[in-house]
Formats: C-alpha cells, sequence, structure tokens
C-alpha cells in the first residue's frame, strides 16, 4: 500500500514535498553521523596510538566503544 493510498493526497501536493524532504533528512541522519562518528573514531585511535601512552590509548578505546555504541543506535 502507497502512503498517497493511505493519505488520499494528490502526489504533487505539498504534503508530498514536505514527506520528501523529512525522508531526506531522516536518510542524512541515518547514514552520515554512523559515519562521522567513525570518521571520528579513527582520528582519536590514530592519536591515541601516536603519544604511546598507555593511558590514552585505553581512554581512547573506551571513547570508540561509546560512539560505536551510538552509530548502531542512530543506524537503527
Amino acid at each position: 500500500m502507497n502512503l498517497f493510498q493511505i493519505l488520499e493526497v494528490d502526489p504533487c501536493s505539498d504534503l508530498n514535498i514536505v514527506i520528501d524532504l523529512v525522508r531526506l533528512v531522516l536518510n542524512v541522519i541515518r547514514f552520515g553521523i554512523p559515519l562521522v562518528l567513525i570518521v571520528l573514531i579513527s582520528i582519536d585511535m590514530f592519536k591515541a596510538m601516536t603519544t604511546g601512552d598507555e593511558k590514552a590509548q585505553k581512554g581512547a578505546q573506551t571513547k570508540a566503544i561509546k560512539r560505536l555504541i551510538y552509530a548502531v543506535v542512530i543506524f537503527l
């Protein structure tokens, strides 16, 4: 069943434009934010590895795990 059949609106109406815009925004959020979080994880891990500090590496790992969880939650 199509959304237009449920709402019984003209496919060229203003509501269609709003629905398409909301769908676009949600897709950007769903795919963009996890991608940005993965890039940030990579940057943090690279910085921690170059310093050679064990404490910094543990902190980066903890932050990376949290960001991965956030990325999965946002994607779902």
